[in-house]
Parts: structure tokens; C-alpha cells; sequence
């Protein structure tokens, strides 16, 4: 076994890899929730409600 190979396997036992993985997934999450939110909230702010006010 290579040592890079050794290296993951002690970081999959550990659970440590996989928590890396899944903060890399939510900060990509947060970047892409607050791109949304800077193009989508100006438009939401000007829309304008129905005859029923819904």
C-alpha cells in the first residue's frame, strides 16, 4: 500500500475524511446560498403582490 493510500484509510477509519468532505461541501453550499440570495432578494423586494395580496 502506497502511503497515500495508507494515509486515507487511517483518515476513512477515523471519520476524519469524511467530515473534511462534508465541511467542504457546506462552505461550497454557503457560497453558493449567498450568491442566490444577492441576485434573488432584490427581485423578490420588488415584486408585486396579487389581487388577493398573496
Amino acid at each position: 500500500m502506497k502511503n497515500m493510500d495508507k494515509n486515507r484509510y487511517f483518515q476513512i477509519r477515523s471519520g476524519k475524511y469524511i467530515k473534511t468532505k462534508v465541511a467542504d461541501i457546506q462552505r461550497l453550499y454557503s457560497k453558493w446560498l449567498w450568491l442566490v440570495t444577492a441576485v434573488y432578494k432584490p427581485l423578490l423586494a420588488d415584486a408585486k403582490l396579487g389581487e388577493d395580496g398573496a
